[in-house]
């Protein structure tokens, strides 16, 4: 529990006060989160063009309303640290239901790492075992190029999807 005063909020809502000031100002009424290309604007506008990889999440509710985004991560022109947990925390904090995670590979190429694959399973892993729903995993290149997890790699999403259904029954 942190250390807080019987008048004075948790460290933690102040933190998520000024996100939520911030995020508000982004216009984000026209993201139709079914259309994958929409929803690549809306992340390149975030992270996108960046000499160093981004990674970048927007959270939503249970009908797909828009809650609040944030960068979590900035890295170097190769890789970043993603840390699912800290993920999971962000969207758990902001009430969040629905998430869809983003980032960005400088090289422009849009091919996912093995990395990639392995943190899209782990997060379809944790948000099934906390009744949340990851919506898809998009990475942005280049030129306006992206690939989406969900749409584009649907064997390997359905594949990741299935994997952890096995080992939350186990």
């Amino acid at each position: 529990m942190p250390d807080s005063k019987p008048n004075q909020e948790p460290r933690y809502a102040k933190r998520l006060e000024i996100q939520w000031v911030v995020d508000k100002t982004r216009d984000v009424s026209g993201i139709d989160v079914s259309d994958p290309e929409k929803v690549a604007e809306h992340f390149r506008s975030m992270i996108g063009d960046s000499y160093v990889e981004k990674f970048a999440i927007i959270m939503l509710d249970p009908h797909l309303n828009y809650l609040c985004e944030s960068v979590l991560n900035v890295g170097t022109h190769v890789s970043t640290q993603v840390d699912v947990g800290g993920i999971l925390r962000e969207v758990l904090i902001t009430g969040g239901f629905n998430v869809i995670m983003c980032h960005n590979h400088p090289s422009g190429n849009t091919q996912p790492s093995l990395a990639d694959d392995k943190t899209t399973a782990m997060m379809i892993l944790l948000c099934q075992v906390c009744g949340l729903q990851l919506l898809d995993h998009i990475i942005i290149g280049d030129n306006g190029n992206y690939v989406s997890y969900f749409f584009d790699r649907k064997e390997i999403w359905e594949t990741l999807r299935l994997q952890s259904e096995r080992i939350r029954a186990q």
